[in-house]
């Protein structure tokens, strides 16, 4: 239940610590490690994953994301979280299409979070060429 973000007020459990952490962008990281193309970029930041995707601004503008694989969570478990609409559209805005949904969990019969693989449409049909193509 680790997050930079409160929990609300439905979540379970309760905060025992907090600890202060350096935040950076992706697109910084990037241009500090000389990182050129990221193929699968896993985001698990309970509920923090718009932010990080934000982070990643440039990165995905210029084509530099193959997939992103993130956990969506649709019960309200953290205050300020994004809802899935914002995060898909916020990745439809950037060339990502839904390829599937991993990993369901229920709370009350009701899904509450699940994981979800992403691909850059540019991504997708450079993959597609080889495969089809044979290199």
């Amino acid at each position: 239940m680790s997050s930079f973000l409160a929990p609300a007020p439905s979540t379970w459990g309760q905060i025992v610590g907090t600890i202060d952490v350096e935040v950076v962008s992706l697109d910084w990281f990037a241009k500090d490690q000389g990182i050129d193309f990221i193929h699968v970029l896993k985001s698990d930041t309970q509920g923090f994953e718009l932010e990080v995707l934000k982070g990643a601004d440039q990165l995905m503008n210029e084509g530099r994301i193959g997939m992103i694989y993130l956990e969506l969570i649709l019960s309200q478990m953290y205050e300020g979280q994004p809802s899935l609409h914002e995060i898909f559209q916020y990745l439809a805005t950037k060339n990502f299409a839904l390829v599937a949904f991993y990993d369901p969990h229920f709370q009350q019969e009701l899904l509450s979070w699940t994981d979800a693989l992403f691909i850059s449409r540019p991504f997708h049909q450079t993959v597609m060429a080889r495969i089809v193509g044979g290199t």
